[in-house]
C-alpha cells in the first residue's frame, strides 16, 4: 500500500516510478483513490489466489493451505468453479488425500445455514468484510433475498447499490467501490447460488435482555492474539453489538495502544474509549 492521501494520487503517478503492468499476469494497473495500487485483471492470479484463501478460511474449511490454495488458483478462477469440483478435483490439486478431506470439509462447511452478509463476504470484495454487510438484507434491493436469491441478486444494477448502501458506508468513494466491487463478483454470486450448495438464511438474532454487555458497541481492529470471530461472538452473547467506528461505538478494541491505523485515528477524533483485548474480555468475566 502506497501511505497517501487521494489527493496526492496525480502527484504520485508524475513523480513516482511505478510500475504500469501487473508483475503477476501483465495486466493494467489502477492506483485507487485510497492509495493502493491494484491490478484491473479479474483472473490475475494473485487476486484469485487472495479470493481462494479467504474463501476457505472464512469457512473454516480445515486442511486448505497455501500450498492448495496455489495449486488451485492455477486451474480455476472463480467460486462456482472450486463448487463444481468432485472430490476427485480436490485430490489432483495436490495429489493426496488431504484432498478429499478439503472437500469433505467445504461441504460440511456450506451445509450450515448462511445469511446474506456471509455468503457476500466469501467473494472477497476488496476491502469490505463481512461486519459491513450486516444489514445488506434489510436495504431494498435484496428485499426477498431469502426467498429467490438467483432473482434477486440477477436484476441488481450498480445505481441500486450506491442508492441503497450499507448504513456503515459514509462516504461516496467508499459506497461507489462498494458498488464496483459487488457487480464485479455478482455474476459468480449468482451462478455459486445455482450450484444449490448453499443454505441461505437469515441470522438469527436472540435478544439477550440484561446481558454484561447490553447497551454496549463494539469494533476490533488490528493483529492481536484472540481469533476476532470469537471476540465478536463473545460481544454478541453477552447482550452487545459488533460495529464500525462511527459516533455512539462505545468501544474500539485494539492491542497496540500506539497504533495509528485509520481506525484508531477515527476513534480518538470522536471521543471514543480505545481498550485492550485484555480488558474486553475482563469485562465479560
Amino acid at each position: 500500500m502506497i501511505n497517501c492521501h487521494s489527493n496526492y494520487q496525480s502527484y504520485i503517478t508524475k513523480n513516482l516510478h511505478l510500475p504500469t503492468v501487473c508483475p503477476c499476469c501483465g495486466g493494467d494497473l489502477n492506483i485507487t483513490e485510497s492509495g493502493f495500487v491494484e491490478c484491473l485483471n479479474m483472473s490475475c492470479t494473485n487476486k484469485v489466489k487472495h479470493m481462494f484463501a479467504e474463501f476457505f478460511t472464512k469457512l473454516e474449511v480445515e486442511g486448505a493451505g497455501e500450498g492448495f490454495i496455489e495449486n488451485l488458483a492455477a486451474e480455476k478462477k472463480t467460486i462456482t468453479e472450486v463448487l463444481k469440483m468432485t472430490n476427485t478435483d480436490f485430490y489432483n490439486v495436490i495429489m493426496s488425500k488431504n484432498g478429499y478431506k478439503i472437500h469433505m470439509n467445504l461441504h460440511k462447511a456450506l451445509a450450515k445455514p448462511m445469511s446474506l452478509a456471509k455468503f457476500v463476504s466469501l467473494f472477497d470484495l476488496r476491502g469490505f468484510g463481512e461486519k459491513k454487510f450486516l444489514d445488506l438484507d434489510q436495504l431494498k434491493p435484496f428485499q426477498g433475498f431469502y426467498e429467490d436469491p438467483a432473482a434477486t441478486l440477477t436484476i441488481l444494477e450498480r445505481k441500486d447499490l450506491i442508492k441503497h448502501h450499507p448504513a456503515s458506508m459514509v462516504s461516496e468513494d467508499v459506497i461507489k467501490k462498494f458498488a464496483d466491487e459487488f457487480m464485479l463478483k455478482l455474476w459468480d454470486m449468482v451462478d455459486a447460488i445455482g450450484t444449490g450448495l448453499f443454505k441461505l438464511e437469515p441470522e438469527k438474532k436472540v435478544e439477550v435482555k440484561d446481558g454484561k454487555l447490553s447497551g454496549k458497541s463494539f469494533c476490533f481492529t488490528g493483529a492481536m492474539d484472540y481469533k476476532r470471530s470469537d471476540l465478536e461472538k463473545m460481544v454478541v452473547d453477552n447482550g452487545g453489538t459488533v460495529s464500525s467506528v462511527k459516533n455512539g461505538l462505545t468501544f474500539l478494541v485494539q492491542a497496540d495502544p500506539s497504533s495509528t491505523s485509520s481506525k484508531s485515528v477515527k476513534a480518538k477524533s470522536l471521543g471514543i474509549s480505545i481498550i485492550s483485548p485484555e480488558e474486553f474480555l475482563e469485562m465479560v468475566k
